[in-house]
């Protein structure tokens, strides 16, 4: 389920004013129109927001705290390790932003909460899950099981390293630790050394347990040296 645009959703508490837009003015009768100059600028007016705006500083916080308030209507409890997860007797609903994810036993559930939801927001149902903040699920009901993967930020690794074309594969990693070779030439690499942790990193605290980034850090180490 995605909040269509989730920030001017929630109510503004603060006074918060913002420039004139260039192009536009303020005329005699209070009312925004546009300037037939497209390079002007109204330094006489400022506009006081009505709702909360994408780019205040307090915007997610607002928004976060709308929702919630939604949601404890519905009968959620917050959780009290992550804030995020909201949990009700019949039902599981966990958080990103604007995007929400739902788990129940019964379709039914979902679908009177969609309902019951779309009087207070304005929502758009995505359908089941597959993919949800770029991990793939894939279920198996025959024998009850769920298969999480990333193939889109493992296919990036791939194509940051230039393994994407004629790349060899081993079944098995390798049991002894590169070390760099000082003396070798310069590294001829144009790939972000710091950018391949990172995704290897959210990779294996996702959805591959089996690697660590740490553990190749000397592999790729050796190939900057």
């Amino acid at each position: 389920m995605d909040y269509t645009q989730a920030f001017p959703q929630a109510p503004l508490e603060d006074p918060v004013y913002m420039k004139v837009s260039q192009g536009w003015y303020i005329d005699d009768s209070g009312t925004l129109v546009q300037h037939s100059d497209p390079t002007h600028n109204d330094r006489s007016h400022f506009l006081q927001l009505k709702r909360n705006l994408y780019g205040c500083k307090q915007a997610a916080r607002n928004w976060f705290r709308h929702l919630t308030q939604g949601l404890l209507k519905e009968g959620f409890c917050q959780s009290a390790s992550d804030p995020c997860l909201f949990l009700r007797w019949d039902c599981i609903l966990i958080v990103y932003t604007d995007d929400c994810i739902i788990f129940s036993k019964e379709d039914q559930v979902i679908d009177d909460l969609l309902c019951n939801l779309s009087q207070m927001f304005s929502i758009e149902d995505q359908g089941s899950v597959q993919d949800y903040l770029g991990i793939r699920m894939i279920k198996d009901p025959a024998n009850k099981t769920i298969s999480v993967t990333q193939p889109g930020l493992i296919e990036s690794v791939l194509q940051d390293l230039n393994l994407l074309q004629d790349a060899k594969s081993n079944d098995t990693p390798s049991v002894g630790i590169l070390y760099p070779d000082c003396d070798g030439i310069p590294r001829q690499d144009s790939w972000n050394y710091h950018s391949v942790i990172g995704k290897l990193n959210y990779i294996f605290q996702n959805t591959r347990p089996d690697i660590n980034a740490l553990d190749i850090l000397p592999v790729l180490q050796l190939s900057m040296n």
